[in-house]
């Protein structure tokens, strides 16, 4: 009996390892270069929000961003948070 407690404990610890490097540790490299994302945005960069509006930051502030759509230069304020890619720091220099 005491034997078998072993192994099942060990299943189970096992079992908490696939599931840290599978789905925790992925979710919390995401998390961290989004941030590291966000920390970085400055005016002119082009971004892309979560909704696909691509559009160049006018100004960033703690919680939101001022972006400009092109072609009418419409200024939308947005939640930082909603901004998924960061166009400018994607370019490639030729």
């Amino acid at each position: 009996m005491g034997q078998d407690f072993i192994v099942m404990i060990g299943i189970i610890v096992v079992l908490f390892g696939i599931t840290y490097f599978m789905t925790i540790r992925p979710q919390q490299k995401r998390f961290k270069e989004h941030q590291n994302l966000l920390n970085e945005l400055k005016n002119g960069d082009e971004v892309m929000t979560a909704g696909g509006f691509i559009g160049t930051v006018v100004s960033v502030d703690e919680d939101t961003a001022v972006i400009a759509l092109e072609p009418d230069g419409i200024n939308a304020k947005i939640n930082r948070q909603s901004i998924v890619s960061n166009m400018t720091q994607n370019k490639t220099v030729d």
